[in-house]
Parts: C-alpha cells; sequence; structure tokens
C-alpha cells in the first residue's frame, strides 16, 4: 500500500506543480488570438491530463476548448478551466492535509 500511496503523491504533486503553468501557456496562446490550432493542442494535453486523475470537471471544460474554433469562446473558457483548477488544487491540498493528520 505504501508504494500506491507514494505514486497518488508525486501524482499530485505533478499536477499541483504543472499545471499552473500549462493553465499560462494556454492563457497567452488565446491572447495572442493567432493559433488556433495551438490552443486546441495545449487544451488537448490538459483534457488528458485530467482524464488521468479523474478531473471530470476540469477534462470536460479543457474539452470544449478543444473543439471550439471561437478564440473568444476559448478565453471565457479559459477563464471556467483556471476556477475549476483551483478547485482541485484545494480539494487536494485538504485530502492531503487529512491524510497527514
Amino acid at each position: 500500500m505504501g508504494d500506491e500511496q507514494e505514486l497518488i503523491e508525486d501524482i499530485l504533486e505533478q499536477v499541483l506543480n504543472t499545471w499552473p503553468e500549462q493553465l499560462e501557456k494556454l492563457h497567452t496562446t488565446i491572447l495572442s488570438k493567432s493559433d488556433i490550432k495551438r490552443i486546441q493542442q495545449q487544451a488537448h494535453s490538459l483534457k488528458g491530463a485530467a482524464a488521468n486523475i479523474g478531473a471530470e470537471d476540469f477534462m470536460n471544460i479543457a474539452c470544449e476548448i478543444e473543439s471550439s474554433n471561437n478564440l473568444e469562446k476559448s478565453g471565457i473558457l479559459h477563464q471556467k478551466l483556471e476556477k475549476s483548477f483551483f478547485v482541485l488544487r484545494d480539494s487536494i491540498n485538504r485530502t492531503r492535509e487529512g491524510i497527514d493528520n
């Protein structure tokens, strides 16, 4: 059970450490208003990562961005994606605190 717990902890740590940067890159790409394919690729990557940990709300919003061809809509969805990440981050931190206690 210890190895499994370590693996889960490593995955959650990676989420907390790498997703903010990925979200920022996506935001920058959306703001550049130049490359819808790149936006879709970045959203696809985030969608896959979210699916791997069961973050359904985050995954569904990333999927909407991936399938959108509208830059304005992508910007609005990005705001929702960030909020979803904050909820996920807070949930992870509360769960980790509960495990430590």
